[in-house]
């Protein structure tokens, strides 16, 4: 879906979808990216209500951000290019940006 002409809006509902799909939409922080060029998190923002429609040589990160409170959080990040047959991924290496964050649960 990532090529020009969806919206934001468009490209969180179809995570969303996916994401009822495999029963773990209730992990999902409702975003799937946002814009990147001269600061790391900028518009358009894939999440909420934005109404960005995506165009051609767009740089955005995809990072769908599932958490699992009080264990963990797991993000990904794709930086990719939009092009007239989709995207283009930028992101390097063999992980592709991955990124895992945990959260250590208090021990009582």
């Amino acid at each position: 879906m990532l090529r020009p002409g969806p919206g934001s809006a468009d490209l969180v509902n179809k995570a969303g979808e996916i994401y009822r799909k495999r029963n773990c939409e209730k992990y999902w922080a409702r975003n799937v990216g946002h814009g990147i060029a001269l600061t790391i998190h900028e518009p358009p923002w894939i999440a909420g209500n934005d109404e960005t429609v995506m165009n051609e040589n767009m740089v955005v990160a995809i990072e769908p951000f599932l958490t699992y409170p009080p264990h963990g959080a797991f993000a990904h990040c794709d930086v990719v290019r939009v092009t007239a047959q989709g995207c283009e991924r930028l992101s390097p290496g063999l992980l592709r940006g991955l990124m895992v964050v945990w959260m250590l649960a208090e021990r009582g």
